[in-house]
């Protein structure tokens, strides 16, 4: 990790101070070339704060295990959580085993309608009380299955 990061800094991708890692406006133009979208969304209840942002990151679901990893680089990024929705059997899922399609269609329609995502897709929601930060956090998330 720290060579990732080291390579990134070297590039002037990201910035790191003691209080984490925030991603550059030289990381933010590269990232419109890769394998990513980026999404604001309308508040809802699937996350803790009032401004979301998620990306879709492409063929990553099996880099996922229970979202955790991204909530906690979300977090590191300066936003204040941050929600994994993997592309399992055509169903919208947040790991282990909570199925958005049944529990939350309202949402999933959303997801599905924004990024119509393929099987393995990954979908990273970051949350915070401002767009720059869900932004910071969602991508810096998704900056880790890279």
């Amino acid at each position: 990790m720290r060579t990732i990061i080291e390579h990134l800094r070297e590039k002037r991708m990201i910035d790191v101070k003691q209080t984490g890692v925030k991603i550059s406006s030289r990381g933010l133009d590269y990232i419109k070339q890769l394998p990513i979208r980026l999404e604001r969304l309308e508040p809802s209840d699937i996350s803790i704060a009032e401004r979301n942002v998620a990306v879709l990151v492409r063929g990553k679901a099996n880099q996922i295990g229970l979202g955790i990893e991204q909530r906690d680089s979300a977090i590191k990024a300066g936003a204040e959580g941050a929600t994994t929705v993997v592309v399992a059997g055509n169903k919208l899922v947040v790991p282990p085993d909570y199925c958005l399609d049944a529990e939350r269609p309202k949402i999933s329609r959303e997801l599905r309608n924004v990024f119509d995502p393929a099987e393995s897709d990954v979908i990273i929601i970051g949350t915070a009380t401002d767009y720059e930060r869900a932004e910071d956090g969602a991508l810096a998330a998704a900056f880790e299955l890279l």
